[in-house]
């Protein structure tokens, strides 16, 4: 019975050895940028949460209208100074 390291050269398992290490290290990537994008998105179901509890006088306080919840919470809001 042959087995792969007798049916292929070392040079082709060197190779294969290559492209599993490539796919690793990309699907670790992938893996990182999953997390982080899941935590902004946990950080920004919390930040949402905080601001919908508030009143309207809270939120007039810190310059914040019910309508923009949303925005402030994802960070695409910018206060006009």
């Amino acid at each position: 019975m042959q087995t792969l390291a007798t049916r292929a050269g070392p040079a082709t398992l060197l190779t294969l050895a290559h492209a599993l290490r490539a796919a690793a290290a990309g699907l670790a990537r992938i893996a990182h940028d999953l997390d982080a994008w899941l935590a902004l998105r946990a950080k920004t179901a919390s930040d949402r949460a905080t601001l919908a509890q508030m009143n309207d006088r809270e939120l007039k306080d810190i310059g914040v209208s019910r309508g923009y919840l949303n925005q402030v919470a994802t960070g695409a809001w910018s206060r006009d100074v």
